[in-house]
Parts: C-alpha cells; structure tokens; sequence
C-alpha cells in the first residue's frame, strides 16, 4: 500500500513515513522473542538495557554496538516509546534528528505471522520523496536480519574498510596529583565501572559494567553514555587490559579508530595517595598534537573529579 507523505506545519521540514511488509512461516510469538535485537542488527554483542532505565517498558533506553568499517565499536541509544506486548513496538533511536521505528507482528494463522516496520523521519519538505525511497531500505535491511535469525544464520560481520595509516604517530600525556586519602579510598573511587563517569566532561554521564563481562576483572567492558557532541547521547566502550588491584588498572577504548588507552596507578605517599594519569593515543601526524592537548586537558579535568569525589565520599568536600 503507497504511502502518503505526512505533512507538518514547519516551513522547510516534514516526517516522512515509510513501510515494509513480510510474511513469515514462523508463529508470531515465535518471531517476536527475537526482538529487538535481530530487527537492530546487533551481530558481536546482544543489546542491553542503560541501567537507571525501564526494562520491557516505556522509557527503556537501550544499547546497541555494532563495529563500524573502521574496527571502532560504536553505540546507539534506542528508546521505547510505546509497546503492546508480543505485537507492537514503537522505539526512537536517540540522534540528533529523531528516527522513529513501530514494528509490528501479526499472526496470520497459528504457525505464520507479517511483520511490518515502519520507519518515521523528519525530512527537508522539497526532498520527501527521494529521501523515502532511500531510507526504504533501512527496514528492508531490519526485516533480512529478522530473516537470517529466523534461519538459524549468525549476524553478518561489518566488512572492514581500509584507510591510510601511514601518517599515524604516537604520544603519550601524563599528569598526578596527590589526593588527601588512602590508596583504597581512591580505588573505591576510581575503580567501579559506575565511576568511570567521572572521566566524563558531561556531568550526566552514565557508565557501567556491559552485560556478561567480568565486572571489576580484566576483561571487563564498561558501556560509557554521554554527550560528546550535545544534545546527542551516544554510547562508547572501554575494555579493562591490565589491573593490580588495589593500586593499577588500565583500559582501552574499543571505541576509537587508533590506539587511545589509559592507565591509573596509585601510590601511597606522605599526606595520601598519588595518582598518576598515563594516556597512550595514536592519532594521523597533522592531529596528534593537538590530540595530545586535547587529552591532557581532559586528564587533567578527570583528576579534579576524582579529588571532589574522594571528599565526598569521605565527607571532607569543601574541606
């Protein structure tokens, strides 16, 4: 069935709607189970749930990471705005122009059912029609998803792309500072996937152990949500390397396109504990040293974090 464009009174833009539709010889319940994650396409890690969110409910935030071309493991935030269970879902991928999909599962008999997935999006009005033609192939892609998880097929793997290293060159940023506590008050502080927030610029970040890791271990991924580039919350993932507990950790970012790590170390010394930051990035020649400034302004600031929360924690903030 065509789809009329839908109109606004917004002089440049209107939401333009689009749909596709497929049979399944599969009972309804049977395809709805496997939703949403084979509709988003998750293919190295199942998608969860942002903690502080509800599950299988309005305002559920979701996490979906995928690899990007480059290797980066990338996140989006996918909210649940409405839901009649085992037919309707409607969620809003968090981006900086809202991208609406309602997917819906009807049985047609006992042992076969259609799924349908609308995608609804905001659109200069003079190119409507074109950018629904082009964005048909988003759900067309979720419903080929839907059809290998149906058939028992692993998630295809994101192809690769190459691009030119030849330019790349390291550098490596240290700063510390001496915070007024013991070594394990710090490390109560630092150490929590809940606390790496505070390497965050955004005050309202959110972090926190991803699902089926080992929280607290090496191996461990910690899920960042944050605003880089407000208003968009976008997620990033970290992966703990190295750790002696009580006094070292480092974890690198599975989320950037060259080597970007860090490492704390603490050290007991006269009047506390000395922290010290250690940042290793690889970045292309022209970028790297201002790369380089960039993230040592930003341990800087992380240190300054990690000092206010010590004294709250330990009931001395403004001491």
């Amino acid at each position: 069935m065509p789809e009329k464009l839908r109109t606004d009174t917004h002089r440049t833009l209107t939401n333009v709607t689009t749909v596709v539709r497929r049979g399944f010889d599969r009972p309804a319940a049977e395809v709805w189970a496997l939703l949403p994650d084979a509709l988003l396409g998750a293919d190295e890690m199942p998608t969860f749930v942002v903690p502080g969110t509800a599950v299988d409910d309005i305002g559920e935030v979701r996490c979906l990471v995928r690899r990007r071309g480059d290797g980066a493991l990338v996140g989006s935030l996918h909210e649940l705005l409405a839901i009649v269970p085992g037919h309707t879902r409607v969620t809003r991928e968090v981006r900086q122009l809202p991208l609406v999909t309602t997917t819906t599962v009807e049985p047609t008999s006992d042992t076969s059912c259609e799924v349908a997935v609308w995608l609804t999006f905001p659109s200069i009005r003079k190119e409507a029609e074109e950018m629904r033609a082009r964005m048909a192939i988003v759900p067309r892609v979720q419903l080929d998803e839907l059809t290998d998880r149906l058939a028992g097929l692993p998630p295809v793997a994101t192809r690769r792309t190459q691009h030119d290293e030849s330019d790349l060159r390291s550098a490596e940023v240290h700063v510390r500072d001496t915070l007024p506590a013991t070594p394990a008050d710090v490390w109560a502080v630092v150490r929590p996937a809940e606390n790496a927030r505070l390497d965050q610029a955004d005050p309202d970040a959110v972090t926190f152990t991803v699902p089926g890791t080992p929280a607290g271990e090496v191996g461990e991924k910690i899920c960042l949500v944050a605003r880089w580039r407000p208003p968009i919350r976008e997620a990033a993932i970290l992966e703990v390397i190295a750790q002696e507990s009580g006094t070292s950790f480092a974890v690198r970012s599975l989320s950037a396109p060259h080597l970007l790590a860090q490492a704390v170390v603490l050290k007991a010394v006269p009047g506390g504990t000395e922290m010290t930051v250690t940042v290793h990035l690889h970045e292309h020649e022209p970028v790297i040293e201002r790369e380089a400034a960039t993230r040592r302004a930003a341990a800087l600031a992380y240190l300054d974090r990690v000092r206010e929360a010590v004294a709250l924690s330990r009931g001395t903030a403004g001491a």
